[in-house]
């Protein structure tokens, strides 16, 4: 569990922006995980007194289900990739593994046939620069 964010445990109500609802199905029969897009907020800020530290929790208020890994269109498996080894560093686990295959990447020894190779290190980027990276086109539909 994250010590410098929180996720607020409240989802969207509201059918219209909670795509969630359309997949109770999948979630009460499988355990594999959904891939989503998601619209989140900070929802307040929690003070240690004594130490200064602060905490935001945020708030999922959008969220659009993509699919399970296997029919995750490859062009968002690529973005997913990238913005992985943007923010970490490191070469992009599987779209479908939660954690490396022998646990957590931190753990993992590198003479281990599981080993997550390091990537060449990049620069943080915050979400206001994705868009300088990957251009967004509108699909034809859109444009009509």
């Amino acid at each position: 569990m994250s010590a410098i964010i929180k996720l607020s445990s409240k989802l969207p109500g509201d059918e219209e922006i909670n795509g969630l609802d359309a997949n109770v199905g999948h979630f009460l029969e499988d355990q594999t995980p959904v891939l989503c897009l998601a619209w989140v907020v900070a929802k307040h800020v929690t003070r240690n007194i004594e130490t200064g530290d602060e905490v935001p929790t945020v708030e999922v208020r959008r969220i659009e289900p993509i699919g399970t890994p296997d029919v995750v269109p490859q062009h968002v498996q690529d973005l997913a990739a990238e913005l992985y080894e943007m923010r970490t560093g490191r070469n992009p686990l599987p779209i479908g593994e939660l954690l490396a295959r022998a646990g957590d990447v931190h753990t993992i020894e590198p003479a281990s046939e599981d080993a997550v190779v390091p990537a060449e290190p990049r620069l943080q980027r915050g979400p206001q620069q994705i868009g300088e990276i990957f251009s967004f086109e509108k699909p034809a539909s859109a444009e009509a």
